[in-house]
């Protein structure tokens, strides 16, 4: 990442927080990056380039390179969500802002690409087959799930710490996925 296309993404954050996404335009950025506007076009040709810079840099921010590389189940409810949960509580104010403002469709679409492979191979490893919701379904419920979990407990006013979130999103995704869907009163 270069500090020019860095400092244009802050920029557009920045811009994200006080006025719709609609209203700014390059000229805004520009001034407030405190770029050339060569620099600028050299770095991106449209708005939805930069939007998704901003999205990649907030998330590549949130160190979940570690995260990402944990297999093991175990491990994973252990030591990721311990990494997952203080990431995401860390960065809540740009977590807070992707959820709530004009890019919140390009935000939940890349997290939904960049960590359903994660969600599948847990899913997967660890599925009943005599489950009555197929794998590719459960992965979905599971995806986005969290996903509306994670935006549920990370827009609150003062989000609760992410040792007592984590204890309820272990919970959830304990929970069969039937059950997400459907309650846990149905009857098959």
């Amino acid at each position: 990442m270069s500090r020019v296309k860095d400092s244009i993404a802050e920029a557009f954050i920045d811009e994200v927080a006080i006025i719709p996404i609609t209203e700014i335009n390059a000229s805004n950025l520009i001034n407030e990056a405190g770029v050339s506007r060569r620099s600028y076009y050299n770095n991106f040709r449209s708005m939805v380039e930069v939007a998704d810079y901003a999205i990649e840099m907030v998330s590549s921010s949130l160190d979940m390179g570690n995260f990402m590389r944990i297999k093991d189940t175990d491990e994973l409810v252990t030591k990721g969500f311990v990494l997952f949960t203080n990431a995401i509580y860390e960065h809540r104010d740009e977590m807070k802002l992707f959820y709530t403002s004009d890019l919140k469709g390009r935000w939940v679409q890349f997290l939904i690409k960049k960590y359903r492979p994660l969600v599948r191979d847990v899913v997967f490893k660890n599925y009943d087959n005599s489950n009555p919701i197929p794998k590719s379904s459960a992965v979905s419920v599971y995806t986005y799930t969290m996903i509306g979990s994670i935006e549920d407990w990370i827009t609150q006013p003062i989000p609760v710490k992410p040792e007592i979130y984590r204890e309820y999103l272990l919970d959830t995704l304990k929970t069969a996925p039937e059950d997400l869907i459907y309650g846990p009163e149905h009857d098959w």
